[in-house]
């Protein structure tokens, strides 16, 4: 028989990625601190080694096993079916031992593999499904839908994620517009089957008052922003972020903004970024490249007036929650975006927190561009509580308790 007591959480991304970093960990810390007993098992990647120890330190002191396989790096398919496989037997195996209650699947990799384990051995599972995954991989070319080996790959991926929406015993969704398209496809699940919990931000860390005014001016003026009116990119630059359309959209700004200069804070090459923007027609001399680690985000945010992103407006972004959009908003600033990605709509609804362009072409980036040059560029204040660590912690709390009470 199952043991009440303990949920098995799988994950692709690893603890010790940022995103294991600001959206794992601190929920299962502070529900493990509420009674909920965890094993962990997840992907974890070889350059990240010397984050594990202390990682491992936090997990013991608050009981949590963690399970611990080697991600294989390279973007082949091949690797990822090596890694699905080894996924698929780990699983097995401890939950062969433990005889879990519940399984959380984090993302649709680690929830096939948690079906097939929940089908196994009965287990009640949560599927935290976080964006439309396969249609992600879709549009971004990273799959597709026919030919070997990509094709047999593709139909596979499709019957678990019909299988999961239908079967699963819960699902979270990151966003209340990806609620409603799952309702809309899959009629005979409830509203009260699906939990929204976007991706949270740590209140505690991205905290404007934590950061005195003399280290922010002296960080501006370290990067080449003292004067400057600073609009930043916060991220890794990819396929699913308009860089291009962002660009054109500070080239306009620019030419009604004399002041602005764009910092990107960014792990891409520092390099390729600088041509890019030049190549936009934007000079060096009004872009800034810089990295920052998580602890160093807070300060280097405060360097910022506006927040400036966009993400493409895909079928699969109805379901994204940028944690960037949280952070910069805790740390007080104005946003620059675009409509159609997640709940855009309702947060800059709820929050009245910056200008949201409808569509992204040049006669709307100039409307942007006057909009910012109307402004008086200062911190604002907003009411995060339904973003915060908290937030997103006391609802998964309830959805544990639920399915373990049961």
């Amino acid at each position: 028989m199952p043991n009440n007591k303990i949920v098995l959480y799988l994950s692709y991304d690893g603890l010790s990625d940022h995103i294991g970093q600001s959206q794992v960990l601190p929920y299962i810390v502070s529900c493990a601190e509420r009674g909920i007993k965890f094993h962990l098992l997840t992907f974890e990647k070889a350059a990240n080694t010397a984050k594990i120890q202390k990682i491992q330190e936090l997990l013991d002191r608050h009981g949590i096993v963690w399970h611990r396989l080697e991600f294989t790096t390279g973007r082949s398919i091949r690797y990822k079916v090596q890694d699905f496989r080894k996924f698929v037997a780990k699983a097995f195996s401890i939950t062969r031992r433990h005889r879990f209650a519940v399984i959380h699947s984090r993302s649709y990799i680690a929830s096939c593999v948690g079906y097939l384990v929940s089908r196994r051995f009965k287990v009640k599972q949560i599927f935290d499904k976080r964006d439309f995954w396969i249609d992600a991989v879709v549009e971004t070319g990273r799959l597709k839908t026919s030919g070997l080996p990509h094709g047999p790959v593709y139909r596979g991926l499709r019957w678990f994620e019909r299988n999961l929406f239908e079967k699963s015993a819960h699902i979270i969704s990151l966003t209340h517009r990806a609620k409603e398209v799952v309702l809309e496809k899959y009629p005979h699940r409830k509203a009260g089957d699906i939990t929204v919990i976007p991706c949270c931000v740590d209140l505690s860390l991205f905290d404007p008052k934590a950061i005195p005014a003399p280290e922010t001016e002296a960080l501006r003026e370290k990067l080449g922003l003292q004067g400057s009116t600073v609009f930043g990119y916060v991220g890794s630059i990819g396929v699913a972020y308009m860089v291009n359309e962002l660009l054109a959209c500070f080239k306009a700004i620019k030419a009604k903004v004399p002041d602005a200069k764009l910092l990107f804070m960014v792990n891409n090459d520092r390099e390729e970024v600088l041509r890019t923007a030049e190549s936009a027609g934007i000079p060096r001399t009004d872009v800034v490249v810089t990295s920052a680690t998580r602890a160093e985000m807070p300060l280097h945010i405060s360097t910022l007036h506006y927040g400036l992103f966009f993400i493409t407006p895909t079928f699969a972004k109805q379901a994204t929650s940028p944690t960037k959009q949280y952070e910069m908003l805790a740390m007080g600033k104005t946003l620059i975006t675009n409509a159609g990605v997640g709940d855009a709509e309702k947060i800059f609804g709820e929050l009245n927190c910056g200008y949201l362009l409808p569509a992204t072409n040049a006669a709307e980036y100039e409307k942007a561009a006057e909009w910012a040059a109307a402004q008086t560029p200062a911190p604002r204040t907003y009411d995060l509580s339904n973003y915060s660590l908290r937030f997103g912690a006391e609802h998964y709390f309830q959805v544990y308790q639920k399915l373990l009470s049961e």
